[in-house]
């Protein structure tokens, strides 16, 4: 049968991490999963687990470049995309989709995107975008990556790209909320 919107909602009172990837993961794309935030309701994407954090569950307690940090039963996650429920909404960054809701949040470091790794002279660097969809960001974050790269003088730099895609192009999202 198909997955109803009761399955795809994370509480975070009973949830554990694993649960709420599980969820999000079968949710990811369309619909979303459902969570409630600031007591709304939210589809949200791309989490992953918050290592070495702690927070409250149900609460949003800490926010990176463009992701926020959510506490659940067992431990926090991450939240890489969201948008409120309906046709219009657009998802977007967390830290964007919820801006209004983030005044006082503390930073953390949160997931970065970017992997360099080297072995005999070979350099390889991934950015694993959510959808292979780059922002302004993304682009001027993936430009230091590699000038940092090339400064290690590698004989070779492979740009890996990410798990799914290499590249969608532009984070149509980000330019459709944009002023």
């Amino acid at each position: 049968p198909a997955c109803g919107e009761a399955q795809r909602r994370i509480d975070p009172a009973h949830c554990t991490v694993e649960e709420a990837l599980t969820i999000a993961r079968a949710a990811d794309g369309a619909p979303g999963a459902l969570l409630t935030l600031f007591d709304l309701d939210w589809r949200v994407y791309d989490l992953k687990p918050a290592d070495g954090l702690a927070g409250p569950p149900g609460e949003v307690f800490a926010r990176a470049e463009s992701a926020v940090a959510v506490g659940l039963v067992d431990g926090p996650v991450w939240i890489g995309q969201a948008k409120r429920p309906g046709a219009r909404e657009i998802k977007l960054p967390a830290t964007l989709a919820m801006a209004a809701y983030l005044d006082d949040l503390p930073f953390a470091a949160g997931p970065s995107p970017l992997h360099l790794w080297e072995e005999d002279g070979v350099a390889a660097l991934s950015f694993d975008f959510y959808n292979g969809a780059f922002s302004t960001a993304d682009c001027e974050a993936l430009s230091a990556a590699v000038d940092r790269a090339l400064a290690r003088r590698p004989r070779v730099l492979v740009l890996t790209g990410g798990a799914d895609c290499w590249s969608n192009g532009l984070h149509l999202g980000i330019i459709e909320a944009a002023a």
